[in-house]
């Protein structure tokens, strides 16, 4: 799974999760599985340290700076 994977709506969840403070990076990283799969805090809790390591790209990504030059929706490009 990368950026390229999550759907906007999926983005808009994890946003807010990724700008909090008061949480640890292993909080943070849960609770952004359960946006992206859909299974329960519980679920990934039980899950090995190399499951977790695949959504590691999820804190790469600067959103303050990066703005796309384009973004496809319905087999349509659109540009900004």
């Amino acid at each position: 799974m990368n950026w390229h994977d999550i759907t906007l709506g999926q983005y808009q969840q994890l946003y807010p999760i990724l700008l909090e403070e008061d949480s640890t990076e292993l909080d943070k990283l849960v609770r952004m599985i359960v946006v992206l799969t859909g299974r329960s805090e519980q679920e990934i809790d039980s899950e090995p340290l190399a499951y977790l390591n695949r959504f590691r790209f999820l804190f790469k990504l600067d959103f303050e700076n990066r703005i796309p030059k384009y973004i496809y929706g319905n087999g349509r490009k659109y540009k900004f």
